[in-house]
C-alpha cells in the first residue's frame, strides 16, 4: 500500500469514527444539566438543597446515559471490525477495509470511555481484555488464514 492510499485510510478512518460518535449523540441527546440557582442569601438554604437534589438527579440520569452510549458504540465498533476484517481480505477494497477496522476500534474505545469512571477496575480490565481477544481473535481467523492460504497455493511452500 502506497502513501497516499495509507493516509487515505487514516482519514476514512478518523472520519468514520467521527461519523458515528457524532451521529450518536445527535440521535440520542445527552441529559442537560440543571441550572445553577441565582445567588441565595444566606437565609435561604432551600434554594441550595434543591439544586443539589436536582444535580443529583442529573448524575444518575447523565450515569445511565452513558452506560447507553457505551452498549450501542461498542456494538457498532464490533460491526464495523468485523467488517474491516471482512474487506480487508478483498483486494478490490484494500483501503476501505483497514480503515473501517480503525473506525471500529476507535468507536469501541470511545463507547468503553464514555463509561469509564461508573464501571468497577475489574470490569474494565474484562472489557479492555475481551476486545484484545476479539482483535486478535479475528486477525487469526480472517487474515492469517487468507495469508496461509496464499502461501500453499503457490507451489506447496509451508
Amino acid at each position: 500500500m502506497n502513501l497516499t492510499k495509507i493516509f487515505l485510510a487514516i482519514g476514512i478512518t478518523i472520519v468514520l469514527a467521527v461519523f458515528v460518535n457524532y451521529t450518536y449523540t445527535v440521535i440520542f441527546p445527552a441529559p442537560k444539566p440543571p441550572s445553577p440557582p441565582t445567588i441565595s442569601l444566606p437565609g435561604e438554604n432551600q434554594k441550595n438543597e434543591d439544586f443539589q437534589q436536582k444535580w443529583e438527579d442529573y448524575q444518575k440520569l447523565l450515569e445511565k446515559y452513558n452506560f447507553q452510549a457505551f452498549l450501542i458504540l461498542t456494538f457498532l465498533g464490533i460491526l464495523l471490525v468485523v467488517l474491516g476484517i471482512y474487506l480487508a481480505t478483498s483486494k478490490k477494497l484494500e483501503i476501505i477495509g483497514p480503515a473501517m477496522l480503525g473506525g471500529g476500534i476507535i468507536t469501541i474505545l470511545h463507547g468503553i470511555a464514555r463509561s469509564w469512571k461508573s464501571l468497577s477496575q475489574y470490569l474494565r480490565i474484562g472489557l479492555i481484555f475481551l476486545v484484545l481477544l476479539l482483535l486478535i481473535f479475528l486477525a487469526y481467523k480472517k487474515l492469517e488464514k487468507k495469508q496461509f492460504g496464499t502461501l500453499t497455493s503457490k507451489g506447496g511452500e509451508n
